[in-house]
């Protein structure tokens, strides 16, 4: 009696772990379900149920009949798989289950040799595929989302690993227990590793998460601190032409006094051109139909004036919809900042930085050169920044981010330049 329950909790356990692992591929390739939390766990149990059943009956047609039925209807019923991609992610599920167990058995039978045990050596299996599942995960991930890449590392491979040497060596103890107390409770200590496992692997996926949604927080705030210095601008130069305004008659009166007598007409040009010069300071130098550009060039403008620098910038009226306003922040302030960056140490020739925004035909064109002192650096082709401590960062965010909208990003390093061109491409 004893055996047949310790067998039929093993056998829980494995069903348990196979239906994990479809629902938490599903929500981690397609996002939330479409159907709620409630619905997508009385069929998380139903299924669970019913994998259970096809273990405890043991028929290979039907259990190999799950495995592709399964995934197919929690893909497309409960998260809404529909297009080639998402069925590609489906096939790719379907696939690694068989895989993953010979995989195991293959490695069972390395460890093992001869003293096995069936008990113990099928939540050492389940430990292996749930382990092998992980791995797929991170690789999957790095390639569909390589923007989120660094939160999500793969070092939490490292306690099943220490788990599956456990598991084997207890499996080999248990071979060599007669008692039967200490045989349950050697059983149980199995349970409770394998089930460790799977809490771990929640806590370090919540924490990777939460650690997504700072690095988003982040960015907003910087989004934020750009609209308000832009608003700030916008007050200033609002109330400075109020100002203007006010006195405007007075100028014009007086322009005319000085125009009437003949006598004073060069003072009236020095007069005419002061004021144009107040008209300047309070008029927008750039505008396009974006704000977030319209933000950062204007703020570069008067970075540039202020630093005598030379700033030539050709952006068209371009629709970048296609990319989030975060996304565009991050990515053109941070070329925007290195650019400039590398022309304020630039000590002989001109300091100039080029910014062009195009579109041609279905193509989003931004190209950024710079003046830079000196060769750009390279270190295992990537690019070196001159900031103390820093590596490229700023460029490598800017790299996932191309990436993410199916953009391409070339750089072409010449000595005492440095340009990046950047091109996006079915757009509309």
């Amino acid at each position: 009696m004893i055996n047949i329950l310790r067998q039929l909790l093993f056998l829980a356990i494995s069903s348990f772990v196979s239906i994990y692992i479809v629902f938490d591929f599903m929500n981690r390739m397609f996002g939330k379900s479409e159907k709620g939390k409630w619905k997508a766990f009385l069929i998380f149990i139903a299924m669970w149920g019913l994998f259970l059943i096809s273990n405890i009956i043991s028929m290979p047609f039907l259990n190999i009949s799950l495995l592709f039925v399964i995934p197919a209807f929690v893909g497309v019923y409960l998260f809404g798989a529909g297009n080639k991609n998402d069925f590609f992610m489906i096939l790719l599920l379907i696939i690694f289950f068989p895989l993953s167990e010979i995989i195991s058995q293959l490695i069972q039978m390395l460890i093992f040799s001869s003293v096995f045990s069936i008990g113990p050596g099928q939540l050492f299996q389940d430990l292996m595929i749930f382990l092998i599942y992980r791995c797929m995960v991170y690789f999957v991930e790095k390639y569909m989302k390589p923007y989120e890449k660094r939160r999500k590392p793969i070092k939490i491979v490292i306690v099943p690993i220490i788990s599956l040497y456990l598991l084997a060596t207890m499996t080999f103890m248990i071979s060599q227990i007669s008692n039967r107390g200490m045989l349950f409770m050697s059983i149980w200590g199995c349970i409770l590793i394998f089930v460790l496992n799977i809490f771990v692997y929640y806590l370090f996926d919540k924490i990777a998460e939460l650690g997504v949604k700072e690095e988003h927080l982040r960015m907003k705030e910087q989004q934020a601190q750009m609209q308000n210095r832009y608003f700030a601008d916008l007050e200033r130069k609002y109330e400075s032409t109020q100002k203007l305004f006010h006195d405007i008659k007075r100028h014009v009166h007086l322009i005319e006094c000085l125009c009437e007598d003949n006598e004073r007409s060069a003072e009236a040009k020095v007069y005419t051109a002061d004021l144009l010069g107040e008209v300047d300071k309070v008029a927008t130098k750039f505008h396009t139909n974006n704000q977030i550009i319209n933000i950062l060039v204007n703020d570069k403008i008067a970075f540039a004036e202020y630093n005598d620098l030379c700033f030539n910038y050709n952006c068209e009226n371009i629709d970048l919809k296609f990319i989030q306003d975060i996304d565009l922040v991050t990515m053109l302030s941070n070329l925007l900042d290195n650019a400039f960056d590398a022309c304020l140490k630039v000590t002989e020739g001109s300091k100039y930085v080029d910014l062009c925004i195009c579109q041609m035909n279905d193509f989003v064109l931004i190209n950024i050169s710079n003046a830079c002192k000196g060769d750009v650096l390279y270190q295992n082709n990537r690019l070196l920044s001159t900031k103390k401590g820093h590596l490229g960062i700023g460029l490598s965010n800017v790299k996932d981010i191309v990436k993410k909208y199916d953009g391409a990003l070339e750089l072409f390093p010449e000595k005492n330049k440095f340009t990046i061109q950047i091109s996006f491409t079915n757009i509309r």
